[in-house]
């Protein structure tokens, strides 16, 4: 019955795309801001045509034709952009066209594209002089205008030799009336992976046909909603319907590939030995001598911004030797500096690669990596280890939680995850004491950074000189109340590259801070509504309403204990103790009162970094709950 009923769906789709009218007069006049009231452009048509060869270069044309609907859209598009990466392929713009009413205008575009290397990769502190940016400039574009653009795009060579590997988008950020992709390659190397993740229901065809040598696969798609970007949500490619096409049978193969181009430039030899004894050296138990090698590259090795990697493949590294002796290097050349002295040393290490961007399907064998890092087996537990980030604690910074990545061996390999961290590994940890003295409070707040909290908060105050830090934690401390004045700071370790703890001691006044005479309202601070990431995770449930799941950077969490010293009081009323928890987070506030004064402990854990939409609105309960619970105030007698 099943069979019978997808065979009917399959039917009625193919049908309705048949019946389709997909002229572009007609679409035109179906693309309107009363139509799509959420859109500020649309595409209206796309023809795409794609052939690839035995060696799995290929040749792509595409067409395509937008409306724009507002002046976002407008705006949007007043420059065209296109980006490639020449070492692997060319790119032209053969036309673009601005249509209006239904003539299009006089433009001479070959004068106006612009060729110039593309600042992506600038977020990763990398320059790549192979990745290009081509830019054209639309002239008097206008609201209801049609564009046309047609380019055409031809590969150099494959990342992974004799493979082939794309995504279809089916679905963006603007609606899409009508769209055909048809892929051709040879019978001898036919796609292994042919599947559309997210499919709009009834609003694709997937089909496949053979003609001669030559296989065909066509995939069209009709009247897709758009999506509508939230803020912390997954990359378009997770969640938006896509067509996944790939040749590679395996993530063996992918792994085969990497190490090929790796694993020689791991050498290990008298000058790479000599200098992992001598930093190993202090140590006797491994996971020591392993984490003193770890932090020697990562504090060391100077991250260089620029790939001087002549024609080397993108994540192809330089030689160990090559790193340690220049003292520079990306991402990859520090990995394989790492692994080539932890194998010097006796331990089974190995290159991986990782996707820090989004999530891969694990049923899709494919190369869409964009980070390197190294990995090595100790005691059976293979451990992650990224020593990109100079100021780390961890072998692992937390932001990589959850993150996919494949271990580069010769033989045997599949797609893990990195574990999530345990939120109190992210915590901060503050401790309060503060003196009630005519009217003020004096407050000598200690604090302690683990984890994401050490990572973000370290790298920022390194950043920052001594009087710079001062001017932070002067409008830091602002948020407790306009009548703070910070009396001092203490900040260690004094040289923060230093792997101790971070601690901070912050000792400030908070004037008028009772109200009353005989019965008196206390409001007592809270550090941790100045201080901690969690205020900044927080600060994305702000949607009423959501769709897609939040990606948090990382799970945090934050401890406070607080002793308020004041004598001859009672307390007359003490807000009520707060206890919530579920697989989201766990939040608890608990008050006690004695003779000379007043405990106040709170903590709060968000133990996800993928928040779907019930756990969002958990969230969004709780931060409603807290925002309540924190306009309560104490309310003291004196005697």
């Amino acid at each position: 019955m099943r069979k019978k009923l997808t065979i009917l769906y399959f039917f009625i789709n193919f049908i309705a795309v048949l019946s389709m009218d997909t002229t572009l007069e007609t679409l035109a006049e179906k693309a309107t801001k009363k139509n799509f009231p959420n859109a500020h452009e649309v595409l209206l048509k796309r023809q795409e045509e794609i052939e690839y060869a035995q060696d799995g270069n290929y040749h792509r044309t595409k067409e395509e034709y937008f409306k724009i609907l507002d002046q976002i859209g407008k705006d949007q598009n007043k420059i065209v952009y296109r980006t490639y990466n020449s070492q692997y392929s060319e790119k032209k713009i053969l036309d673009i066209k601005v249509i209006r009413g239904g003539e299009a205008l006089q433009f001479d575009f070959k004068n106006s594209i612009h060729l110039q290397h593309s600042p992506s990769g600038q977020e990763s502190n990398i320059y790549d002089e192979n990745k290009k940016l081509l830019s054209v400039n639309l002239p008097d574009l206008k609201i209801d205008d049609l564009v046309y653009i047609k380019e055409y795009e031809k590969s150099k060579k494959t990342r992974v030799p004799g493979n082939y590997t794309v995504y279809i988008g089916g679905q963006d950020f603007y609606p899409i009336m009508y769209s055909s992709t048809e892929i051709v390659g040879p019978s001898s190397k036919p796609l292994k992976t042919l599947k559309v993740y997210s499919g709009v229901e009834g609003r694709y065809t997937l089909e496949s046909s053979r003609s001669g040598d030559k296989n065909m696969y066509t995939f069209k798609i009709f009247d897709v909603p758009q999506i509508n970007p939230e803020a912390q949500m997954p990359n378009i490619i997770e969640i938006g319907m896509r067509l996944a096409a790939g040749t590679a049978g395996s993530w063996e193969e992918i792994a085969e590939w990497y190490y090929n181009i790796s694993e020689s430039k791991i050498v290990v030899d008298p000058y790479i030995r000599e200098a992992a004894q001598r930093i190993s050296g202090g140590y006797e138990n491994d996971i020591d001598k392993i984490r003193s090698i770890f932090f020697w590259v990562s504090r060391n090795i100077r991250y260089m911004g620029v790939n001087v990697g002549g024609d080397r493949p993108g994540l192809e590294p330089n030689t160990s030797i090559y790193t340690l002796k220049n003292m520079t290097g990306v991402c990859r050349d520090k990995a394989a500096l790492i692994v080539a002295m932890l194998r010097s040393l006796g331990y089974e290490s190995d290159m991986v690669l990782m996707n820090v961007s989004r999530q891969m399907e694990e049923d899709f064998p494919n190369s869409f990596f964009n980070h390197a890092i190294a990995g090595v087996n100790l005691g059976g537990k293979f451990m992650l280890m990224d020593p990109t980030d100079e100021t780390t604690k961890t072998l692992m910074p937390e932001y990589l939680s959850g993150k996919p990545y494949l271990v580069v061996k010769q033989n045997g390999a599949s797609l893990g995850i990195n574990e999530v961290a345990d939120p109190e590994s992210n915590a901060v940890f503050i401790k309060n004491e503060i003196v009630y003295k005519d009217g003020d409070l004096l407050v000598e707040s200690r604090l302690k950074f683990y984890g994401m909290n050490d990572n973000v908060y370290r790298k920022y105050l390194l950043g920052l000189k001594a009087d710079e830090r001062e001017r932070f934690f002067k409008i830091l401390i602002k948020g407790l109340g306009e009548n703070t004045e910070l009396l001092s700071f203490v900040l260690k370790p004094e040289n923060l590259i230093d792997q101790q703890l971070m601690e901070l001691v912050l000792k400030f006044r908070i004037g008028d801070s009772v109200v009353g005479d005989a019965y008196t309202m206390l409001k007592i601070p809270q550090i941790s509504d100045i201080i901690g990431m969690h205020n900044w995770v927080l600060d994305d449930f702000g949607l009423s309403d959501r769709r897609y799941p939040l990606i948090a950077d990382s799970t945090i969490s934050f401890e406070e204990l607080t002793r308020v010293y004041i004598n001859s009081v009672d307390f007359l009323n003490l807000p009520e103790d707060i206890s919530k928890t579920n697989n989201a987070f766990d939040f608890f506030r608990v008050y006690k009162s004695d003779k000379t004064g007043l405990d106040l402990h709170t903590k709060l854990s968000l133990k996800k970094i993928k928040y779907s939409k019930d756990d969002y609105y958990k969230v969004r309960e709780l931060i409603g709950d807290i925002e309540n619970y924190d306009k309560k105030y104490i309310i003291i007698q004196k005697w």
